[in-house]
């Protein structure tokens, strides 16, 4: 199995201190300590205009954290399909291919936002369809041979993406959405592409999709399980004391985005990996008795507002973890 941090996203709550430029460095250096402790891949989200800097260009910070590692995996979690030319986002993702050597996961998925929509001039209502599109053109952009796509929102004349990426049909891609829960499962497996669960989603809901998704998929072996968490790791104090703000920031300003009512946020009322290293390394053993080594546990450890050495610290404790979890299982 594998371990992985994420999903980043740059945020400046409205009483930080750091600035954007230390955000942005921030996750170079994390993505460098992940590495160096042994973990497997770094993960960046992506939202636009959003009143504190939520990352919106994660392509660009994908190739920085790939030129800086040279074992880590980088991904997006996720690229908002309908604000990408499918062609050129074709192109972009084999150049990160190609640079890395087959280090970087192009996971795509769909919007919510009305200020996104009308930024880019995008219907709300042409996003799942626009997500359908696009992984069809990507699907044979990446095959390197010529071809065409005429569809309800795209029309490709005949052409051949080039050059070739170097990981043979194209980097790997995870499906999400913020749809109905069970297509967006649906759809991955019928697509033959690994399915990213909604970290906000309760123990018993996370074992249901992934029972569906793999009662869709006729892919043998199964794909790569990304497991998005959020939680944090400590042996000095409470975990959930050094995520708690940047946490209840984060959740409440979904709820904003969202268009619901904004809730108070309790540590008991999330599915959350909270514990010391072995607590934790528990815990993690469980999701693999129940997922097998195909499972990619991804944690969060990095909140809005965060004090870096925080963050730095919650790293340095998952590469620990980590080698718990493989030391148990026999693996390196």
């Amino acid at each position: 199995m594998k371990f992985g941090v994420g999903m980043y996203s740059a945020q400046r709550p409205p009483d930080a201190t750091r600035s954007f430029a230390d955000l942005y460095g921030d996750m170079i250096r994390q993505a460098k300590l992940a590495e160096e402790v042994g973990l497997d891949s770094f993960w960046i989200a992506e939202h636009h205009f959003a009143e504190d800097g939520y990352a919106p260009s994660v392509l660009p910070v994908c190739a920085a954290v790939l030129a800086s590692t040279q074992r880590l995996t980088a991904g997006t979690a996720v690229a908002i399909a309908s604000f990408y030319n499918p062609i050129r986002l074709a192109e972009d993702a084999i150049a990160l291919d190609l640079l890395s050597g087959g280090r970087f996961t192009l996971g795509i998925g769909t919007a919510y936002r009305r200020e996104e929509f009308e930024g880019f001039g995008v219907a709300p209502e042409t996003d799942e369809p626009r997500l359908d599109e696009t992984v069809e053109i990507l699907e044979k952009a990446f095959a390197g041979k010529p071809f065409s796509h005429r569809g309800k929102h795209y029309h490709v004349p005949n052409v051949t993406v080039t050059p070739p990426p170097f990981t043979e049909g194209g980097p790997p891609m995870i499906l999400a959405g913020d749809g109905v829960i069970d297509r967006d499962a649906m759809r991955a497996a019928q697509r033959g592409k690994a399915y990213m669960i909604d970290p906000a989603l309760p123990f018993d809901e996370v074992k249901r999709l992934v029972e569906l998704y793999d009662g869709a998929s006729t892919l043998d072996p199964k794909p790569e399980l990304p497991l998005f968490n959020y939680g944090f790791i400590s042996d000095e104090g409470d975990p959930w004391e050094l995520m708690r703000s940047g946490f209840t920031y984060l959740r409440q300003t979904y709820d904003l985005w969202g268009g619901r009512e904004v809730q108070e946020v309790h540590r008991e009322n999330h599915r959350l990996i909270l514990g010391t290293r072995d607590e934790v390394a528990a815990e993690i053993l469980e999701y693999r008795r129940l997922f097998g080594d195909r499972l990619h546990f991804i944690m969060r450890l990095d909140y809005p507002g965060q004090d870096p050495e925080v963050s730095d610290a919650g790293v340095r404790a998952f590469g620990d973890v980590a080698k718990i979890v493989r030391l148990r299982l026999g693996q390196k």
